[in-house]
């Protein structure tokens, strides 16, 4: 019998220096939904927007083109659209591409 295993959830940890001997600024939980699209949730700490192009640089690597993410309605995604409305929290999409060709500039 052939088997596959698929990595579905990943923690990724922004440090002040060097990863494990330096002190944690923030973390997140990346689900993957498909082998192109991932959901950020669970953050915490502070993630820099050097942190975020720094995953988006290793998203888009890995070939994922949309990141999602459900925030609190009045709260929104940096560089994404809002694709469903909800009653408490909407789901934001980000076009990983374009936002990072974006961002190259």
């Amino acid at each position: 019998m052939s088997i596959s295993r698929e990595p579905l959830v990943e923690v990724v940890r922004a440090w002040e220096g060097e990863p494990g001997r330096s002190a944690r600024r923030g973390c997140l939980v990346v689900t993957w939904e498909f082998h192109d699209t991932v959901v950020l949730s669970a953050a915490t700490g502070v993630l820099t927007r050097a942190d975020l192009r720094a995953l988006g640089a290793e998203l888009l690597a890995a070939g994922v083109r949309t990141i999602r993410a459900w925030r609190c309605n009045g709260q929104r995604l940096p560089g994404g659209r809002c694709v469903l409305p909800g009653e408490t929290h909407s789901l934001w999409e980000i076009d990983l591409p374009a936002l990072m060709a974006r961002s190259a500039r």
